[in-house]
């Protein structure tokens, strides 16, 4: 019998397996499809490094500790490269067009916290409106939500604040962020991980559990489920119901070249409001961030709450927005698309009754659970919540 069997191989899995090899556990990652990495998913097209998933990589502590046991070289931003925007309405606005984008992110986090506990559930907007200010709330909150939730600040928790406005710096790697999970799973070692292993469903028998896949049936005492909710809840239906409530929307990443601007080299990106007369979510400058690919670069986001239906359209259909967009917002003419990437189930949606979920899941001892749709969204916090989970066992 195995000390541990995780279910999952995105960034999440490879987190528990990670400390699960460390504490010398004995131990199977199971990932349902051919690779690992979840959403992180990085390649080499015509020699430019391209993100297809997640495009960053913030240096929290668990991050900066796993980079130092694999040894690994990481890149620092490019410092330079500081020019954000906010697209509202028909017009690019810097950060200080903005009334004062910084300042105001410093007074919502001094604000955040001595409000915090007036109103239990509220939605970000809600809370934005009421103290900063329906101006504020509408070009930049709703921004921001847009970039980093694909969600409707409408309808999102206000818990969510703390998490976006603590931030460490960004981080990359020579190779891509595949570089950092390819690196972990060498660690793990292939042995204690099997690829193309889809888990059926979880049993519970005496002081075990029972995991069953198509081809075989393994028994661990200890459990880590590590897929995104509406898989887990599939899976154990028997404790994990509710999680199937928990809404993702969807996102399309695609990846263009650009000719080279000397205006543009100092851009980051920018965000798009609620009223913004445009259907990019966002976009990044990515070869300005990190200097890996000698040409000019682009990550344009497109789906999410403003436009869910979007993951149906043809690539064809994809590649003309995108034109269109960038036409308009800067004049860009010549683009070369170079990957469409769509993720179906991209974003857990942390709406105002997201903890009530969570209150009433009772798990079995034995039985634990990580992921983006908990605790936090961004890699930096999956993986601190997978470092501390697999620490409990």
């Amino acid at each position: 019998m195995l000390d541990l069997i995780i279910i999952g191989g995105g960034i999440a899995g490879l987190t528990s397996a990670f400390f699960a090899k460390k504490q010398k556990l004995n131990f199977l990652l199971l990932e349902a499809s051919n690779k690992l990495g979840g959403s992180i998913r990085t390649k080499n097209i015509n020699n430019q490094i391209i993100e297809c998933g997640s495009t960053g990589l913030r240096a929290g502590s668990v991050i900066k500790e796993i980079i130092k046991d694999l040894s690994l070289e990481i890149l620092t931003r490019n410092k330079k490269a500081n020019k954000h925007f906010i697209y509202y309405k028909d017009s690019l606005y810097s950060q200080n067009q903005i009334l004062g984008f910084k300042a105001y992110l410093d007074l919502i986090g001094k604000v955040f916290f001595r409000v915090k506990a007036l109103k239990e559930k509220e939605s970000i907007k809600e809370f934005a409106d009421r103290v900063l200010g329906q101006e504020i709330s509408e070009k930049v909150i709703s921004a921001m939500i847009n970039g980093l939730y694909a969600g409707d600040y409408s309808i999102l928790s206000k818990s969510l604040f703390p998490k976006f406005l603590k931030s460490n710096s960004l981080i990359y790697f020579k190779k891509g962020l595949n570089e950092f999970t390819d690196s972990m799973a060498d660690f793990i070692e292939h042995n204690n991980i099997k690829l193309n292993t889809e888990v059926l469903e979880i049993q519970e028998n005496n002081n075990y559990f029972e995991v069953i896949t198509k081809d075989l049936k393994l028994e661990a005492s200890k459990i880590i489920l590590a897929v995104p909710a509406y898989k887990a809840s599939k899976i154990y239906v028997k404790y994990l119901s509710r999680l199937s409530e928990i809404e993702y929307l969807a996102v399309i990443n695609i990846a263009c070249e650009i000719p080279y601007k000397q205006a543009f080299e100092n851009y980051v990106g920018f965000l798009s409001s609620n009223n913004s007369n445009t259907e990019l979510l966002g976009l990044i400058h990515s070869s300005n961030l990190f200097k890996v690919n000698n040409k000019m670069i682009l990550n344009c986001f497109l789906g999410g709450h403003k436009n869910p239906q979007i993951i149906q359209k043809t690539d064809q259909e994809i590649i003309s927005i995108i034109k269109t967009e960038l036409n308009k917002i800067y004049n860009f003419n010549e683009i070369n698309i170079l990957n469409i990437e769509r993720w179906p189930q991209a974003m857990p949606q942390y709406k105002i009754n997201h903890e009530d979920i969570f209150k009433e899941i009772i798990l079995p001892k034995g039985l634990y659970l990580c992921g983006n749709y908990s605790k936090g969204i961004s890699i930096e916090e999956v993986v601190r919540l997978s470092k501390e989970v697999l620490l409990k066992l």
